[in-house]
């Protein structure tokens, strides 16, 4: 074969490449086409609409106060021996379920004065930091309006499923067996102080139980 034959042949090869290749383009964009066409008409056919914003529900608590009718003889010694909280967010969990506790025989009684009395021991055992948090925000008095306002500034703002995530990924690495049993212990605990505060009392208990399981599993 001679020099231009052989240049004749290349170009031919070159030629039929380009071509193929232009066909193999046209054939990808038409599917893209098509793919973009049929997605378009799903969501038309869905009706599916930008999800509207939803304006946060923001609740509201009246202080309380006191009406002769409503009478209770439930002894104080409960709210007065409640220990003090100064805004320590790792003794808050503990704290809360203390005052909680303390609160119950009152909440029945709402309106009488040893309620009223009650409420006034419980507020008057916030102190420091956690004082200025609930003054700074105009906190009234009220039991629930206390527990909303410190539970939105001392507890943790992750979702559980997030913490779970958390744990489920810790590894020993380079840590000692000290050290990763401490990184652990403080993610089963901020799950159970989660479970805690936003459960009811069975519900939390079950919780609790699976995180623990989830922590040996994980050590």
């Amino acid at each position: 074969i001679n020099p231009d034959q052989l240049h004749a042949v290349i170009q031919a090869a070159i030629a039929n490449a380009l071509k193929e290749k232009a066909g193999e383009d046209l054939r990808r964009e038409n599917e893209l086409r098509l793919t973009i066409h049929n997605l378009a008409s799903q969501l038309a056919a869905a009706h599916i609409a930008p999800a509207a914003a939803e304006a946060p529900q923001i609740q509201t608590f009246a202080p309380i106060d006191i009406i002769g009718s409503v009478e209770c003889n439930e002894p104080l010694d409960a709210v007065k021996c409640l220990p003090e909280f100064t805004g320590t967010q790792e003794t808050y969990v503990s704290w809360r379920q203390a005052a909680k506790a303390a609160y119950r025989i009152f909440k029945d009684y709402v309106n009488s004065s040893r309620h009223y009395h009650a409420v006034v021991i419980i507020r008057s055992k916030i102190r420091g930091p956690a004082d200025a948090v609930l003054s700074s925000f105009g906190t009234v008095l009220n039991f629930n309006a206390i527990i909303s306002r410190l539970d939105f500034t001392y507890s943790d703002k992750r979702p559980i499923h997030v913490i779970e995530q958390e744990m489920g990924t810790l590894r020993q690495g380079n840590l000692t067996l000290l050290q990763y049993y401490d990184e652990v212990e403080e993610m089963l605990t901020l799950l159970a102080n989660k479970a805690t505060m936003s459960y009811d009392a069975s519900e939390a208990k079950v919780l609790c139980g699976k995180f623990r399981d989830d922590a040996l599993r994980v050590f």
